[in-house]
């Protein structure tokens, strides 16, 4: 593989990456202002106290089913409800002006849309190079009677022309069955199955293979916080990576990364 084509791909990766980051803290924004508190920062993170009396809620239930002391179990729900407002508030206040995260993610997707046409490029002159090397016979070929590639406009992985949905983050790229598609999922109910169950809302969306990521990874942490509330009180260590990494997950399922 050419080394231009490798640092492209790094590039796009990384730009994915961003892109991401940016969508969901927009879909935590509008998650928050449909509590109607206002959509200012103070307004949203008082909306996010909610978010995080939830967690409260739910690991006081735990905390009582483990038949855990009422100490300890307070304990859990303090860490439970500082790392979802810290997670909420790294969200709202990450950059703190809507206009500043919308230019950030107009000039990402920029700039992902550039480094896809310069791949598309570079792959088109790989084949042709091909082409012209294998002979006559195969410089025959009509070349638009060759498979033709462009990127998921969700994800911007390279995909076939035809394609109905893409391979890789499972979005339908048809417009028709995206507009189907769009008016079958809801972001606040997604947002609300994957609070219930990491990844649900992910697989809702029929994302599934990133519902299954966020459900193991999720689940796996919150049962080493378990196992770590015997442990030396372990539990409040790991506790807070399991609540911030649910609190993206939540915000993740209801961002929907087109608009």
């Amino acid at each position: 593989m050419p080394i231009e084509l490798q640092r492209i791909r790094q590039s796009l990766r990384r730009r994915t990456r961003l892109l991401r980051s940016v969508e969901i803290r927009r879909a935590a924004r509008r998650g928050f202002d449909l509590v109607h508190f206002g959509s200012g920062p103070v307004e949203r993170l008082c909306a996010a106290l909610i978010l995080a009396a939830l967690f409260v809620f739910v690991t006081l239930a735990a905390s009582l089913i483990a038949k855990l002391g009422p100490t300890y179990g307070l304990a859990l729900a303090g860490v439970a409800f500082l790392s979802a407002l810290g997670a909420s508030a790294v969200l709202v206040l990450w950059p703190r002006s809507d206009r500043a995260l919308e230019a950030e993610r107009r000039q990402l997707r920029d700039d992902v849309i550039a480094l896809r046409a310069r791949e598309a490029d570079l792959l088109d002159a790989m084949e042709e190079e091909l082409a012209r090397r294998e002979g006559a016979r195969h410089r025959g070929i009509d070349r638009d009677a060759r498979p033709q590639t462009r990127p998921c406009p969700y994800c911007w992985e390279v995909i076939s022309a035809r394609a109905l949905k893409c391979r890789f983050c499972g979005e339908f790229v048809d417009e028709e069955l995206a507009r189907e598609r769009q008016r079958a999922w809801n972001p606040g109910i997604a947002a609300i199955l994957s609070f219930i169950i990491p990844g649900l809302g992910q697989v809702y969306k029929s994302q599934v293979l990133g519902g299954l990521v966020w459900f193991f990874v999720i689940d796996c942490v919150y049962a080493g916080s378990f196992v770590g509330m015997y442990v030396c009180c372990m539990g409040l260590l790991t506790l807070p990576v399991a609540v911030i990494l649910h609190v993206v997950c939540i915000f993740d399922a209801a961002a929907s990364g087109t608009a």
